[in-house]
């Protein structure tokens, strides 16, 4: 996707194009490059964290508009579905142990469209919640979300199934491994729940291992013409989702046809990772770009 004015590489100071940073967004530079960091990689346990980035005016989105983001998820900070050894090594060491197969992070990004009175200011809930969305994960309860809003949720891992027992009171029976309902997903939602998806997507590149969370930097086009919403991914010719939508029809426009548009992110207290947006660009018809 093309670097545009209102991208973070476009700029140094994100303030002054345009874009308001919120929660824990920073701008960052990481192999050369300039970037926006919503979250980052913690240690194993450490508090949950979210960030979000918006354009700080409404866009005209109900005739139709074409969104080019590229993402990065990297630097897992946890290890599952792997023996690390007694128990007693530091966090860091046994990540460093583990392969990379097992090497998680959680949770992801989320691309939203809404008409949320809160504005630029909108917010959801940490970890599964994604910044977006309210969560009742493993007895917390968070009914913050973002309202009257359309999701595309990018999931590298998330939901929790069975979570990995550490201390001096640890049975010799506990398990050492943590498992995930879910992972390496792209799905679309409205009104501020991520419970149930309108569209589902699985990452596929050719020559790449499926995953969001391969180290790789992930380039994305969604495109919005004609009542249908369609994304697409890295080199595939065909999306990797479409489906029917009225934004309009889910309250993610305002009355002149507008929507506030960016990107949140969150992690929960068990896994974290690096989600970095290198770029992003709007446009609406005709002067958008065809696609390559």
């Amino acid at each position: 996707p093309p670097l545009v004015e209102g991208s973070p590489q476009a700029h140094g100071d994100c303030q002054l194009c345009g874009l308001a940073l919120r929660g824990g967004t920073k701008s960052v530079r990481h192999e050369g490059q300039q970037r926006l960091r919503l979250i980052q990689s913690m240690h194993p346990r450490a508090s949950p964290q979210q960030g979000s980035v918006w354009y700080q005016q409404q866009l005209f989105t109900l005739e139709g508009f074409q969104i080019a983001f590229q993402v990065h998820f990297h630097q897992p900070s946890t290890c599952a579905g792997y023996p690390t050894g007694t128990g007693d090594e530091k966090a860091s060491d046994q990540v460093a142990a583990c392969p990379l197969a097992h090497r998680i992070g959680g949770d992801g990004v989320a691309l939203l469209l809404h008409n949320d009175p809160a504005g630029d200011r909108a917010l959801g809930c940490a970890g599964t919640g994604l910044g977006f969305a309210s969560t009742s994960a493993r007895g917390h309860s968070c009914r913050r979300h973002v309202q009257s809003s359309v999701a595309v949720q990018l999931v590298a891992h998330h939901d929790i199934r069975e979570p990995q027992l550490e201390g001096p009171q640890r049975s010799m029976n506990a398990t050492r491994f943590i498992s995930w309902e879910t992972r390496d997903e792209v799905t679309v939602h409205v009104g501020g729940d991520n419970t149930v998806s309108l569209a589902t997507g699985i990452p596929g590149v050719p020559g790449r291992r499926p995953s969001l969370l391969d180290g790789q930097p992930h380039r994305l086009l969604l495109q919005y013409s004609q009542l249908r919403m369609s994304l697409f991914m890295d080199s595939q010719p065909m999306p990797i989702i479409s489906l029917p939508l009225d934004i309009a029809k889910h309250g993610a426009v305002d009355e002149d046809g507008r929507s506030w548009v960016g990107f949140t992110a969150a992690a929960g207290s068990v896994a974290s990772m690096h989600a970095d947006l290198i770029g992003f660009s709007f446009c609406t018809p005709p002067r958008c770009e065809e696609v390559a």
